[in-house]
């Protein structure tokens, strides 16, 4: 009986892991990666935010994107963070510290170049179609967002 115990433990464990870290950094983000993500999430808004851990922009903006992942089903709204740091456990535990509720990712040297990133926090939307509608840097009031995300999702009906 205890190895039985013992041993559902072990299979199920690493089922708690994968739960516990869907909303956390989930390792590097490469462009092939990015564009298979894309693919998957047709038909919905993709909300991209770039930041890092030391940009006070990144910061201040993060607390209105988690509010929104709160008010937008994932069936209408994907979001992903993708972070510039070089530290990962610096990027860890700013994930754990801000509670993020949806994944992060750490960015590989290409994505930053894909998207001419030249200042943070860099934001990207892409439409349900996958038609690439904003790519640029600078903070999005979370109103703005809201805003941009209920028209958009208004041309869909």
């Amino acid at each position: 009986m205890r190895r039985f115990i013992i041993l559902l433990f072990i299979l199920l464990f690493p089922l708690g892991l994968a739960t516990a870290a869907s909303a956390a950094t989930l390792g590097t983000m490469t462009p092939p990666q990015l564009e298979t993500f894309l693919q998957n999430n047709k038909g919905k808004i993709v909300f991209i935010n770039f930041f890092a851990t030391w940009c006070p922009p990144c910061r201040a903006e993060i607390p209105d994107l988690l509010e929104l992942r709160k008010k937008y089903s994932e069936d209408q709204v994907t979001m992903i963070g993708i972070s510039l740091d070089q530290d990962q456990d610096k990027l860890e535990t700013f994930v754990q510290k801000m509670e993020f509720t949806y994944p992060v990712y750490r960015s590989d040297n290409y994505l930053p170049e894909l998207y001419s990133i030249s200042s943070i926090p860099h934001n990207v939307i892409y439409l349900p179609s996958g038609e690439l509608a904003h790519n640029a840097p600078g903070i999005i009031p979370g109103n703005e967002l809201d805003a941009i995300f209920n028209s958009i999702l208004k041309e869909q009906q």
